[in-house]
């Protein structure tokens, strides 16, 4: 006896999303260990000073564009409705767009929205911020949308039109 697909899909789910500390620390970590590696390749390497500077340089603006990334983590709900990826942004409005899994560490996630028009929302999740919900988020993650599921995120259960 044949299954019906729909036993299968992944539940609607509301995550939340917030600026991680995780990820920051992360990245303050890697940041510290470039720089040692360019000091340390200034002390024992015996290159120029120039190429240092120009190595710190590469450093230093790398380190401000991640630290830009980081602090302009969009923060809000993400939403799946069976079909539908978007990402509720409190008094922005909801960006629909599709999903897709970059990086999976099991109790972190980073992934990438991709709206019909406009750039890419890069998203990293965490199972700290709501730990009931987490296998939903991670099953709807991998899960293909449903037939005939919600179009509108306004007929999304538990959302108000």
């Amino acid at each position: 006896m044949a299954a019906s697909p729909s036993r299968y899909q992944a539940p609607a789910v509301r995550y939340p999303v917030v600026r991680s500390r995780q990820l920051g620390s992360l990245l303050l970590v890697l940041s510290a260990l470039g720089l040692l590696v360019c000091l340390a390749w200034w002390r024992w390497a015996g290159v120029p000073l120039a190429a240092v500077l120009a190595a710190l340089a590469t450093w230093g603006g790398a380190t401000v564009l991640a630290w830009r990334f980081w602090w302009l983590s969009p923060a809000g709900v993400l939403v799946w409705d069976g079909r539908n990826w978007a990402l509720d942004r409190p008094g922005q409005g909801a960006i629909v767009g599709v999903l897709a899994v970059h990086l999976d560490v099991q109790r972190s996630v980073w992934v990438r929205l991709t709206p019909a028009h406009g750039a890419p929302w890069w998203l990293w999740l965490e199972q700290s911020w709501d730990a009931t919900r987490w296998m939903d988020v991670r099953r709807a993650l991998y899960s293909r949308p449903r037939l005939g599921a919600a179009d509108n995120l306004a007929e999304t259960p538990g959302r108000a039109p």
